[in-house]
């Protein structure tokens, strides 16, 4: 068997990430110019690699980040609705400052209960 090693990156900073609020299916914010340059780097960094396929989720934020990447690496993005974000249901957009809500997100993320 082949070896296969796997690179999994995070979208850059987004504006829900600024806003600190929860941000999964129903808010799909875009990456903040702080969240451009960080994926910027990042892709500069990896473009050195001889990466062989690229997936990404197709919120807004993840196909920002995927794009770029795309750019720098030469390579096709395929998008697939399974690598979307986890519903949080009733949480999304709302602040991420209450220490019960993110009681709620962890129990949700664990796969618990679903909001």
């Amino acid at each position: 068997m082949a070896d296969l090693t796997l690179y999994l990156l995070r979208h850059g900073e987004s504006v829900a990430n600024v806003g600190r609020v929860f941000a999964a299916r129903k808010v799909d914010p875009p990456l903040t110019d702080i969240g451009i340059q960080q994926v910027t780097r990042q892709a500069e960094s990896l473009k050195a690699i001889e990466l062989s396929a690229m997936y990404a989720s197709p919120l807004l934020r993840a196909s920002q980040t995927a794009e770029i990447l795309s750019q720098r690496c030469w390579l096709e993005v395929t998008f697939s609705d399974a690598l979307r974000e986890v519903d949080v249901g009733i949480l999304d957009a709302k602040s991420q400052e209450n220490p019960q809500k993110w009681a709620i997100y962890k129990e949700v993320i664990k796969g618990g209960s679903r909001v």
